[in-house]
């Protein structure tokens, strides 16, 4: 225990230091030296945290689909965002993918980003003989319960976007 303390102790102190007199010196020998140094508390002890430590717990995992609707009748459901497994498009997300999906599920202007992506989507899959009529962003929600609480989570879908396009 108390080399962990050491530690916190090391990391504080090369934290003080690079603030007020390595960052500011600008010389890459030095700042290399020092970069090396501050990593090995922070990884082996893990104290590179983020400030999502500090926020409440989350209460909803969401899932985005897109149902395309073309002219021949026919319909597609594509995965946008899978909450689960952490993908965007079927690739994995980064924090750019994340933070795009969180405005298109949270955006309320009419021609904003929502608008741009359903564009994107009905080029991205589109047929070769028919051409998108309509997408469709559903949002799937499940709600997450408290750990103690015994209760199961409760899962709804709904549209929640509607892209009609000219044909």
């Amino acid at each position: 225990m108390i080399i962990v303390n050491l530690f916190i102790l090391w990391y504080i102190i090369l934290m003080v230091f690079y603030d007020y007199y390595i960052a500011k010196s600008k010389d890459p020998v030095r700042l290399f030296i020092f970069n090396k140094l501050l990593n090995y508390p922070s990884f082996y002890l893990g104290l590179g945290h983020s400030w999502t430590m500090f926020c409440s717990p989350f209460r909803y995992s969401y899932n985005i689909y897109a149902r395309l609707e073309y002219t021949d009748g026919t319909k597609n459901h594509v995965k946008v965002l899978d909450g689960d497994k952490r993908e965007f498009l079927y690739r994995k997300t980064n924090v750019y993918f994340e933070k795009l999906s969180e405005n298109i599920l949270a955006e309320t202007a009419d021609y904003g980003i929502r608008y741009a992506f359903c564009f994107y989507i009905s080029h991205r899959y589109r047929k070769k003989d028919t051409k998108v009529e309509r997408v469709v962003l559903m949002k799937e929600t499940t709600s997450i319960p408290d750990f103690d609480s015994g209760a199961e989570g409760e899962r709804t879908v709904e549209d929640y976007y509607i892209r009609a396009f000219k044909v």
